[in-house]
């Protein structure tokens, strides 16, 4: 009862528009004809920005190691990263560090804008010039866009696409060295990457046989013993 007015109004709006429109049908064209010109007019006139960055008392630092690096080694350069933000920004609030395979992340979380002297743009900036130094793997340090996007990824992303890989394999190092020698770039990434350390292996499958081990086995056992991961964790002392 109270909204159905409310949704009769609109529809007897409507009616009453569709009606005058096809009563004088002949001008639908000029103005479709004059939109158009207004749209390509504004596409032009009106300036584009990229939206301002909010305040959020919050920074991220992605870290990533060169293909096939083991956990210890980029645990070591994330832990690197970590002091860094200790000693740039001593008065932080909390900073949690969190490490996987290959990659790490970096949290940092600043006082309220009331209680520090600083922007959180200064402090990225800051960290950013820190982290170039650490050259054993790859920080990025990034900020939250205003409106959408996620933490982990980058604000600025390009897909390529081609019809089979090989013709990829030939122009993505291209175009990933036109990204590099942009100043404009912190830091670039790809999520196809033809650098990935191969150790082959041919089994004498007569002696494995012999001996009475599988080809399972001695996978499993250079797994172990060679990839670096971590197959299980426990906690101690809390």
């Amino acid at each position: 009862r109270i909204t159905e007015p409310f949704f009769i109004g609109m529809n007897n709006m409507y009616s009453r528009s569709l009606q005058v429109v096809l009563r004088h049908r002949i001008w639908t064209l000029p103005v479709i004809v004059l939109m158009l010109g207004a749209i390509v007019y504004l596409w032009g006139a009106i300036p584009s920005e990229m939206a301002p960055l909010e305040d959020r008392s919050m920074i991220t630092i992605n870290t990533r190691g060169a293909e096939g690096v083991t956990y210890e080694y980029i645990r070591d350069y994330t832990e690197d990263i970590n002091s860094i933000v200790d000693s740039v920004i001593p008065d932080a609030d909390a900073v949690t560090a969190r490490v996987s395979s290959g990659s790490g992340n970096i949290q940092i979380r600043l006082k309220d804008m009331g209680d520090r002297d600083y922007t959180q743009m200064e402090a990225a900036e800051k960290l950013s010039q820190a982290v170039k130094k650490k050259t054993k793997a790859r920080a990025f340090v990034q900020q939250q866009s205003s409106f959408g996007g996620r933490r982990s990824s980058m604000p600025i992303q390009y897909v390529l696409q081609a019809t089979n890989i090989e013709k990829l394999e030939k122009v993505l190092p291209v175009f990933m060295e036109k990204v590099y020698e942009n100043p404009v770039f912190q830091m670039a990434d790809v999520d196809l990457k033809f650098s990935k350390p191969e150790a082959r292996i041919i089994i004498n499958r007569d002696k494995s046989n012999l001996l009475g081990v599988s080809t399972r086995d001695i996978a499993q056992t250079l797994q172990y013993g060679l990839s670096g991961q971590r197959m299980g964790y426990f906690y101690m002392n809390g």
